[in-house]
């Protein structure tokens, strides 16, 4: 009003130039504060997904280390079986050719270093 004042038309009323002012004032406003919650909206969506990549990451390094860890603690006939079967990706005949046992003994002992390693574990089921 101050600082237009020659925008007002002395045909209409006064109070509805004074409040079509104040609405326009407001969705100005309105306008401006949405703008501002976008832009914090998004700061927080990057900065919580780097958060999280940088968790997850983490969570992958040290689940790693735990699982070598439990492997260690095999006992030597399971522990090669598996890192032969998982790590190194041969067939259970192919194992039992390179151990010299029976093909049954492999998958026995397969079966029981991944139900050992699975309750060293456990833990681990809800986090990845």
């Amino acid at each position: 009003i101050i600082e237009k004042p020659n925008a007002f038309d002395t045909s209409k009323k006064f109070s509805t130039w004074i409040y079509t002012i104040a609405n326009n004032l407001c969705k100005n406003e309105y306008r401006k504060n949405q703008n501002q919650q976008k832009a914090y909206e998004q700061h927080q969506f990057i900065h919580s997904e780097i958060s999280t990549n940088t968790k997850i990451t983490h969570d992958k390094e040290v689940f790693s280390t735990q699982l070598d860890a439990a492997i260690e603690r095999l006992p030597e006939t399971h522990r090669a079986c598996f890192l032969l079967r998982y790590k190194d990706e041969l067939s259970v005949k192919e194992i039992s050719q390179v151990l010299k046992c029976p093909e049954g003994t492999v998958k026995s002992r397969l079966f029981h270093a991944t139900k050992k390693l699975n309750r060293q574990l456990k833990h681990w089921e809800s986090i990845l």
